[in-house]
């Protein structure tokens, strides 16, 4: 939400909104010149509203929404506001289960610093981001982290996917995972012709999902690239070593031909994100050696991994987490980070 009000300030549009608590995300849109208020009010909408951008969050009858109705003032969610925002672009959108904002933030990095000059949205901050979560280029291309919740992702007609995993998640959603993997479907649906799918090797849902769709992408003259650990992987990662505060890998493409990169965040789950980045970056022509460069400065992003504090010792780390599967990735990934270290682990 506060990225789509950083992008219509910067177009030169007027922006309100309100949220139920003050915090440093309505404080840094406040010193951007946006009037934020603190509670939900129908007072909040001015005369001079012209369109609702909410969140999922927000029911119908929250009282702004039920007065944008009574008013015909026109409502769009988030997502939707940025799928109508990017027809026309060169939309590639990151989507998945788990890894959306790390290879997001990732491929956003990679781009910029092979000169293609990206727009990025990513539900996280990214430190070398001015606005944080956001970065403004002059292309047509626009990086976005893609919402698997409600749908969200089905808002858009990308030129691009990169697709990390599925899992089941938001149970409160999708009835099953059927339902869930469908839904994934339709997004591959909606990829431009002669775009491209860059796609989780390792992941047998992703696989089977690829598998059952692949006459059409390629009807449609979709290229399919794959990354992962196993042999099939059209980039494969080699020779994986994981050192204290450091792990490695190397890079291998359908022509044999590999390159080794340093990381200096945790986890196999990272490798992967990295791994799926990489794969699109090298697709678009970038160099190995600016790719290496990216991947070994790479700090992190808000709260996937961060650490926030250290002293006498102790490392206190803040991770988003909270999937099955993220919760125990993150766990092994500490322990194998920081080895011989006691663990306490705050949920």
């Amino acid at each position: 939400m506060s990225g789509v009000a950083k992008l219509l300030k910067r177009a030169g549009v007027s922006v309100s909104g309100s949220d139920v608590e003050a915090s440093e995300v309505t404080e840094a849109l406040g010193r951007l010149g946006i009037e934020i208020s603190i509670g939900h009010d129908k007072e909040n909408l001015s005369e001079f509203i012209d369109l609702i951008i909410y969140s999922s969050a927000v029911p119908e009858m929250n009282p702004e929404r039920a007065e944008a109705r009574k008013r015909t003032i026109p409502q769009l969610t988030n997502f939707e506001f940025l799928g109508e925002w990017t027809r026309g672009k060169k939309v590639i959108l990151v989507a998945g289960t788990h890894g959306k904002s790390t290879t997001t933030a990732m491929l956003g990095l990679m781009l910029e610093a092979g000169g293609r000059d990206p727009n990025v949205i990513v539900g996280s901050k990214v430190p070398s981001f001015p606005d944080d979560n956001v970065r403004f280029g002059k292309s047509d291309i626009y990086v976005i982290e893609g919402d698997e919740y409600a749908k969200h992702f089905l808002a858009f007609e990308p030129y691009a996917v990169v697709l990390n995993n599925i899992e089941m998640d938001h149970v409160d959603i999708f009835k099953d995972l059927d339902e869930m993997i469908d839904t994934f479907r339709e997004l591959l649906s909606n990829l431009q012709p002669n775009g491209i799918l860059v796609a989780n090797a390792d992941d047998k849902n992703v696989q089977t999902l690829i598998g059952q769709e692949r006459s059409n992408l390629e009807a449609k003259n979709i290229t399919i690239k794959t990354f992962g650990f196993g042999s099939h992987a059209t980039q494969q990662v080699l020779d994986y070593i994981v050192h204290p505060g450091e792990q490695s890998f190397a890079l291998k493409n359908i022509r044999g031909l590999a390159t080794r990169f340093r990381l200096h965040v945790p986890g196999k789950m990272n490798v992967m994100n990295v791994a799926g980045a990489l794969s699109l970056a090298f697709h678009a022509g970038i160099g190995s050696d600016v790719l290496q460069n990216v991947v070994e400065s790479f700090e992190g992003i808000w709260r996937r991994f961060e650490r926030v504090a250290e002293k006498n010792d102790v490392i206190v780390i803040s991770d988003y987490g909270h999937h099955p599967t993220a919760v125990r990735e993150t766990l092994e990934a500490t322990k194998r980070f920081y080895p011989g270290r006691r663990i306490v682990l705050c949920f």
